[in-house]
């Protein structure tokens, strides 16, 4: 894990209260100076971190970034970690063949090749939540279950509803491979498996979920600008529908990615 990253771990346990420059050197073997540099680079990332002499270092707010370090906070499995990839589902798949173990997830802040289905092109920036799942047969999903593409898309779709309503208080919808609030598609799922040629019997799934997030309206391509949306648009989506339940009004200005991700892992484990 890298400098900056440790010592945003060790301030996030501390929000809103100092931790002294003599205590995070202590608890992670560093120097002030290699300190203050990681300071400074999380800084210029767009967290807002006040020091005080004799006090220490205070974090009092955080962008809304996916991270690593605040999606390993809620899940135990094994993640891959990109800040930018060519395709969660291309690695989960290279996953799969190479023999890593059931679950792993693959996530991702940005693709540069995602796909949809029937390999149609699905536009990820950064602004959004990519991930794939690799599931092999076992007691939890037997083989039956993972065999059945159906069974698979509504496990992803329900627990795509499920993680958004939890986290942003928000009704999405899903129809076969789309996510959509309102009347504008937020999100996409893809299915893949691996198998014996001649016995069919399933050896692993991966399950794909791409979810805009914080992607601008004006930012989309011009070809799926009108039908495409994110959810921090949805003030001004008069279709999109609220929740029927007590539930966390969703405020753009709140961070939501890094509980949102990890709501959507543990929502398709349960």
């Amino acid at each position: 894990m890298a400098t900056r990253d440790k010592i945003l771990s060790l301030l996030e346990e501390h929000k809103n209260s100092y931790v002294s420059g003599v205590e995070i050197a202590e608890k992670l073997g560093l120097s002030r100076n290699a300190i203050w540099k990681a300071i400074e680079e999380l800084r210029k990332s767009g967290y807002k971190i006040d020091a005080v002499t004799r006090r220490g270092y205070c974090l009092t707010e955080c962008p809304d970034y996916l991270t690593e370090e605040g999606v390993r906070k809620n899940v135990i499995f094994p993640i891959e970690f990109y800040d930018e990839i060519g395709s969660t589902n291309v690695r989960a798949k290279e996953l799969a063949i190479a023999g890593a173990s059931s679950p792993t997830v693959v996530l991702a802040a940005s693709q540069n090749s995602g796909n949809g289905s029937r390999n149609h092109s699905f536009y990820s920036p950064k602004g959004g939540i990519y991930l794939s799942l690799l599931l092999r047969p076992d007691e939890h999903f037997p083989e039956e279950v993972l065999s059945n593409p159906q069974e698979m898309k509504k496990l992803a779709g329900e627990a795509a509803v499920s993680a958004v309503r939890d986290v942003c208080g928000l009704e999405l919808s899903y129809e076969k491979n789309d996510l959509y609030l309102g009347e504008k598609k937020v999100g996409g799922i893809l299915t893949e498996a691996g198998k014996e040629y001649e016995s069919d019997y399933i050896q692993w799934v991966v399950i794909g979920i791409g979810l805009n997030v914080r992607i601008r309206q004006e930012d989309f391509p011009e070809e799926i600008r009108e039908r495409a949306g994110s959810l921090m648009t949805v003030k001004e989506d008069k279709g999109a529908a609220p929740a029927d339940q007590e539930a966390p009004p969703y405020k753009e200005s709140e961070p939501v990615m890094n509980r949102l991700a990890s709501a959507l892992i543990l929502n398709l484990l349960q």
